[in-house]
């Protein structure tokens, strides 16, 4: 759970919803009089019966932890030909010729709410709306500013490297080829 950079208490709460959820779903079987027999001991071949309903349990918390993970990930951003090319969830390609204008802040703008996306702690990725601009996609760690604003003719990108001087000289790279166009 660490190495997914989650707080110690947030994965007390995880773990205890996976095991409390699947001890819930089988305690409750007891009152399926299909599968137990009334002194409470399970009928033969019940367990057929359990397989399901575990099935989808245990695929739900695999698909959730899997999007935890992938949305913890640091945002991968490539430099290319065409244009920035963030790769990931919610990635894009964002043509030259479609960026308006880029600048480097040190603060977000106030989100109100999350339309589509992940808020894991300050790590922010997807659709969010915001006070200021309005509807932005974010790629960004809240905690490690500064944050490239990238304002496109499909709406406003924010984003940051985990380095901040990474996230300098990308935003250098991005006004260089800015430039050139």
């Amino acid at each position: 759970m660490y190495g997914l950079e989650l707080k110690w208490l947030t994965s007390l709460v995880i773990i205890f919803f996976a095991t409390s959820t699947i001890y819930i779903l089988i305690r409750g079987q007891k009152f399926d009089k299909h599968i137990f027999h009334e002194d409470g001991t399970l009928r033969k071949g019940a367990w057929k019966q359990m397989a399901l309903p575990m099935g989808i349990v245990v695929i739900s918390l695999i698909f959730v932890a899997c999007v935890m993970f992938f949305s913890l990930k640091p945002s991968k951003i490539s430099i290319m030909d065409d244009g920035l090319q963030i790769h990931g969830m919610y990635g894009n390609l964002y043509r030259w010729e479609s960026i308006e204008q880029v600048q480097l802040k040190d603060t977000l703008p106030s989100i109100q709410l999350r339309t589509n996306g992940s808020a894991i702690g300050s790590k922010l990725k997807g659709h969010f709306k915001t006070k200021e601009l309005g509807s932005v996609k974010l790629f960004v760690d809240a905690d490690n500013p500064p944050f490239i604003y990238l304002y496109t003719d499909n709406g406003t990108v924010i984003f940051n490297l985990i380095d901040i001087n990474e996230t300098q000289a990308l935003y250098q790279e991005i006004l260089d080829k800015l430039s050139m166009q």
